[in-house]
């Protein structure tokens, strides 16, 4: 449970530091910035966290096409990480 206190924390500080730090840069209000910011967080954390998907359907076609061998279908598959948690989890803070 420490662990996961500990990355809920990292994650939220450093998003906020770099939503900071770029809402300085354009000289725009935190706050106004802070849905995008969470939406490109977010949209990141799933690119990485999942496989499968159109892009590994693209390559496998490009590589079939190119070598001539039948590549194994892959399902998009979501892993759940500690940044995108499940609906039930709870705050660790509350």
């Amino acid at each position: 449970m420490k662990k996961k206190l500990f990355v809920f924390i990292f994650t939220l500080l450093i998003e906020s530091l770099l939503t900071y730090f770029v809402s300085v840069k354009l000289s725009i209000r935190f706050i106004e910035i802070m849905f995008f910011a969470g939406l490109i967080f977010s949209l990141t954390a799933f690119w990485y966290s999942s496989s499968g998907g159109a892009i590994t359907r693209y390559i496998d076609t490009h590589t079939s096409a190119e070598t001539g061998l039948l590549q194994k279908y892959q399902p998009l598959k979501f892993n759940r990480g500690l940044y995108l948690m499940p609906q039930s989890y709870s705050c660790p803070l509350a």
